[in-house]
């Protein structure tokens, strides 16, 4: 079997799905991932991260844009072609809603290709492969790491445009998860990272202008410069003793999947 990924979404949403690839293929021999910048993150895979033989930087082709919009489409046509050819064992295509379906992944080592499009960690294992992700940009990251240290706990608050996390982690809740731990230890302090400048300065008042400590960059999805920040942060909070996550965001708990720590999601969302 040759594993295809094309990993989508936002840093951390591919992240996750390459870790997933990667498990599944049993290593890097049979995977091949394709980095594509879109509108979802707009920066090169070697811009962020060391040169890893298995992920390359792509452009997607024309031919293969205009299939995967059909196959969007649900266009009869495609959707014929590929029952065809997984009938035959010849390509198994899954997207995001079928790679999650345990007895499929179960099946891919029986067909010659199979190619994954999607955002979802599908075959997670204990152990997440960091070896594959090393920041390149490492004054940047020291820069972040010198304000953490061994009574951090790190918080990100997911904002823009998750309407999940604003709905279910409102700041207020937050600051209530925050003023628990300081009553536990009062050496206590915080790393805080969001994507949002209001939620930033919610956290600037006299309380906690000297508990809080912030990343200085801008985080964006459109620029390098921006990217390059957020992977950073997600890195430095993978740091700290535990992270205080938003409801439905992978940033923090890819982060805490990094570092190996518990991540807490602040949320008012009924389990």
């Amino acid at each position: 079997m040759r594993l295809i990924l094309y990993p989508i979404g936002g840093l951390a949403n591919r992240v996750r799905a390459i870790d997933s690839a990667y498990n599944l293929a049993g290593g890097g021999k049979k995977l091949s991932v394709w980095w594509i910048k879109d509108g979802g993150l707009n920066c090169d895979f070697n811009i962020l991260f060391n040169k890893v033989d298995l992920v390359n930087d792509k452009t997607m082709p024309n031919y293969l844009n205009k299939l995967l919009g059909l196959y969007d489409k649900n266009y009869w046509a495609i959707k014929w072609g590929l029952r065809i050819l997984e009938a035959l064992r010849i390509l198994l295509f899954l997207d995001e809603n079928s790679c999650l379906d345990k007895k499929k992944i179960q099946k891919t080592h029986q067909f010659l290709f199979c190619f994954i499009r999607t955002w979802e960690a599908f075959y997670p294992q204990e152990k997440f492969h960091t070896e594959l992700f090393k920041l390149r940009n490492e004054t940047k990251l020291e820069k972040e790491l010198s304000k953490i240290n061994d009574s951090t706990i790190g918080v990100h608050i997911r904002r823009t445009d998750n309407v999940w996390a604003i709905e279910n982690s409102p700041l207020e809740l937050f600051e209530q998860k925050m003023m628990e731990e300081v009553k536990r230890n009062k050496d206590v302090n915080f790393y805080l990272c969001s994507d949002d400048e209001h939620t930033k300065q919610f956290f600037q008042t006299e309380l906690w202008i000297n508990k809080v400590k912030m990343p200085e960059g801008a985080i964006s999805r459109n620029s390098e410069e921006g990217i390059v920040q957020a992977a950073c942060e997600m890195f430095a909070l993978s740091k700290t003793k535990k992270i205080i996550g938003s409801y439905w965001s992978s940033f923090g708990e890819i982060a805490a999947r990094m570092g190996n720590i518990e991540i807490e999601i602040c949320t008012t969302a009924q389990s």
